[in-house]
């Protein structure tokens, strides 16, 4: 089991999102934010894309809780952020999480292949806190967009 994983035994009852990404400064920054949403959800960090993996892997053949949403930088050590947005959205498992790519690339091809290749939303990494608020609503798009990825326009009775 991932060392992570572990840690993930504590109240399951409010949201919760993992946060792939290796960088300090912005997983300060990223709690911040969080933490002034009405509803802080917790976070667990995974630093680099193979362990965020392997961490959804363990909570999925656990039948853990999977989280929420997922932020994911895309320059990751080890497992880039698009290798793990495919791996991801080949398996049954995650295909219903909303994902957030976020990445400090303003080119419109990169943000053109994280969403095509399963992000549904895509953030630039801002320099300042206060750029950083507007994450929580890029956030909330990525839930919309996924909903109608997942659910059936029409359903019958």
């Amino acid at each position: 089991m991932c060392p992570e994983s572990k840690s993930l035994v504590s109240d399951k009852k409010s949201p919760w999102i993992l946060a792939v990404e290796d960088s300090a400064t912005d997983m300060y920054l990223l709690q911040r934010v969080l933490e002034e949403t009405p509803k802080p959800p917790q976070i667990i960090q995974a630093p680099d894309g193979e362990r965020a993996i392997q961490l959804l892997r363990d909570l999925a053949a656990n039948h853990e809780t999977l989280p929420d949403l997922i932020v994911i930088d895309l320059n990751l050590p080890r497992v880039d952020g698009y290798q793990v947005l495919a791996h991801l959205r080949s398996d049954k498992a995650f295909q219903e999480i909303p994902i957030v790519a976020m990445t400090s690339s303003q080119a419109e091809g990169d943000r053109r292949r994280a969403l095509a290749g399963g992000a549904d939303a895509y953030f630039v990494k801002p320099m300042d806190i206060a750029s950083y608020r507007q994450l929580p609503g890029a956030m909330d798009d990525a839930r919309r967009v996924r909903l109608t990825k997942v659910t059936p326009l029409f359903q019958g009775k």
